[in-house]
């Protein structure tokens, strides 16, 4: 639908590094399109046909009597944005996938992080340099001589195959594993180049396959139906690890190299990087 004019409003506080860019778009624009921002609505223009929050009021979505459309730029609006928007139907809601690419390079960031052990490691090497004694060799730390799993050969299982899944699955096949993901669209298993695509149906044989679970869904009521952990838990019989205990938000992961490992990192899309090491060969 096109609007003859269409003005923009960001309810956000731009800081010394995005105040340039933002004046930059707004100076870019189409003729009758306009891009104010601030941190309150009382600088919100009364001709603001699109609204642009992460959290939106319903005090805001009233105020701006010509409203048209609410943008919320992130990969999962709330609960509440929903219902929100759902008792106004004169309102279209949208979502925008800007924060996809930072999102996929943490939640691959965190799976290295797991399977290397970095987090033990690093803190070893600190301690030690403090106390000035001599570097344990990164392979001792943790109380075994087994080096960390190289990843590989192995498979991946990518859970939500969108914006953030299809660009954690491209890392993983860069690392030469075999991957393997869950798409609730996919209406039969078939293989894209990257990745072979399941539908949702067949989640429990993929987590019996999988060595590495990277969960790459929206924080939607209807995602966490089924959590992350609860899956790995069910692909653990006969257990091979008991506990899968989080990450703190220190980052900090306990547990032996027989423990599943399970990391989540949320910024509005939910990733996790979940994974287990067994003495099997590599699948």
């Amino acid at each position: 639908r096109r609007w003859s004019v269409v003005a923009f409003y960001l309810l956000h506080e731009a800081d010394v590094d995005e105040l340039p860019l933002l004046e930059a778009a707004a100076a870019s624009l189409s003729p009758g399109v306009t891009l104010l921002w601030g941190t309150e609505m009382s600088r919100a223009p009364p001709e603001a046909t699109v609204f642009v929050a992460r959290l939106p009021s319903a005090e805001a979505l009233d105020s701006l009597k010509r409203l048209r459309a609410v943008i919320v730029p992130f990969a999962g609006p709330t609960v509440t944005t929903r219902l929100l928007l759902r008792a106004r139907p004169h309102l279209s809601l949208h979502n925008a996938h800007f924060n996809a690419q930072s999102t996929s390079e943490l939640a691959v960031g965190l799976l290295l992080a797991a399977a290397k052990g970095v987090l033990a490691r690093d803190a070893r090497l600190r301690a030690e340099s403090l106390a000035e004694q001599p570097w344990t060799a990164g392979w001792a730390v943790g109380g075994t001589s087994a080096p960390p799993p190289t990843l590989g050969g192995r498979t991946a299982l990518v859970l939500g195959y969108g914006a953030v899944g299809g660009r954690v699955a491209k890392a993983l096949q860069g690392l030469g594993m075999h991957v393997l993901a869950c798409r609730r669209s996919a209406a039969r298993p078939h293989f894209d180049g990257v990745a072979t695509v399941h539908p949702s149906a067949d989640l429990d044989a993929l987590l019996r396959r999988a060595f590495v679970l990277v969960v790459c869904l929206p924080g939607t009521a209807d995602t966490e139906a089924r959590q992350p952990r609860d899956c790995a838990a069910a692909a653990l019989r006969p257990p091979t690890a008991a506990t899968l205990p989080r990450l703190s938000r220190r980052w900090s992961a306990r547990g032996s190299s027989r423990c599943s490992r399970w990391a989540r990192c949320s910024s509005t899309s939910a990733a996790a990087a979940w994974w287990r090491r067994r003495r099997s060969t590599p699948r």
